[in-house]
């Protein structure tokens, strides 16, 4: 089973930093985030996504709806929207709903910049991966980084979710093989692709991800692939903490409440959590197992979205426009079987991969795919 460490969305930074100095944990990494191309400055993010567990249920993408209210300068406030992610009741979609109505009864330049006003309580539609960072395994494999990378959560935005990486996963005619296909012997008879992302924050909202696939190689060696195994996070809301259900009148404290009665609900929470690993450290020690991991501490998480993709998302998520995205539900039925099997049998997987992940004289094996799949898309060939 996987260890299902994830961080609570807040944002005491002093008590994250008091948490990861009493727990080891520093819950930045938890999250992978791809690092930003800038003018004059091109930067290759290259992850592998990884599929689901065949005994989890789950798939190897989950959407989540997401809350960011910025109640002052320096005071965000982020929690799960309810009825994005879970079908049900949320404060904030009420009070946009709200808003747009009125801006709809309104004459239309003031009904325009009356329904601004529904910005601060848009959801922002999110895709979770399970991913691993192939830059950071290919500075492993050559021996520049000393520990083997582990499995992080990508949140990405909805377009590169579903416009960029769903769509082409699930399209006819267009279906990119992510991920390692085996044998009955655990031997990989088909290897999967890693994804090349590049990520322009100064776009336009359509524009600020480029997604390309490169050739294909094996996941890892079996000793890897296992390790990787128990890592992967099973993408059920409800089976992560950060992305649980919270009651309604929780969220209308934090979407809605003054900073005192929300820093007392997450004194609260803290308490709550506390005790609940107090209670896990009692049954263990009753039964002489040992302590498993401790879940981390709350994180922050920065709005990295404009104003405009805000007012979009309101708009389109919120009241009702069309959505552009395929429904993710259709998309992984040829996933599930790759990993489990690599997972049980990992000895027959392993030759197959050595000679894939060696480095190439001069340069890293991984810049040399990325170079190919380059010189590929500037022909007008697919990558």
């Amino acid at each position: 089973m996987p260890n299902f460490a994830s961080p609570n969305q807040d944002q005491d930074k002093k008590f994250l930093e008091e948490e990861a100095a009493r727990k080891g944990f520093d819950w930045k990494n938890i999250f992978w985030k791809p690092k930003p191309s800038k003018k004059g400055e091109e930067v290759d993010n290259v992850i592998r996504i990884m599929p689901a567990r065949t005994e989890s249920g789950a798939t190897y993408h989950m959407k989540i709806g997401k809350h960011f209210i910025q109640h002052s300068p320096g005071d965000l406030e982020s929690f799960v929207c309810m009825e994005e992610t879970y079908g049900k009741s949320c404060p904030a979609c009420e009070e946009a709903h709200r808003i747009y109505t009125e801006a709809k009864a309104m004459p239309k330049a003031e009904g325009e910049q009356h329904r601004k006003k529904a910005i601060k309580y848009a959801v922002k539609r999110i895709g979770v991966f399970n991913v691993i960072d192939r830059t950071a395994y290919q500075e492993f494999k050559e021996g520049r980084l000393e520990k083997l990378p582990k499995v992080l959560m990508w949140e990405s935005p909805r377009k590169a979710c579903w416009e960029r990486i769903v769509r082409n996963v699930s399209s006819r005619g267009r279906t990119w093989q992510l991920f390692d296909q085996y044998d009955k012997d655990g031997a990989v008879v088909k290897a999967g692709r890693d994804v090349l992302i590049k990520f322009y924050p100064e776009s336009e909202p359509s524009s600020m991800y480029d997604v390309q696939y490169l050739d294909p190689l094996p996941l890892g060696d079996a000793t890897e692939v296992a390790e990787w195994y128990n890592q992967i996070l099973d993408l059920l809301p409800n089976k992560i903490s950060i992305y649980s259900e919270i009651p309604y009148a929780e969220a209308r404290i934090k979407a809605f409440g003054s900073k005192e009665a929300r820093e007392a609900l997450k004194a609260d929470r803290q308490r709550a959590r506390e005790d609940a690993a107090a209670a896990r450290e009692e049954t263990k020690v009753a039964h002489g197992t040992s302590r498993p991991a401790e879940e981390p501490a709350a994180a922050d998480e920065e709005a990295d979205v404009t104003e405009e993709e805000m007012l979009r998302d309101t708009e389109a998520d919120l009241l009702g426009a069309p959505k552009d995205e395929p429904k993710p539900v259709a998309a992984p039925k040829p996933v599930a079987a790759a990993a489990p099997v690599a997972a049980a049998k990992p000895v027959a997987a392993a030759k197959p991969v050595a000679a894939a992940t060696a480095p190439t004289s001069g340069d890293s094996e991984l810049k040399a795919r990325i170079a190919a799949v380059k010189e590929r898309m500037a022909k007008g060939g697919k990558a």
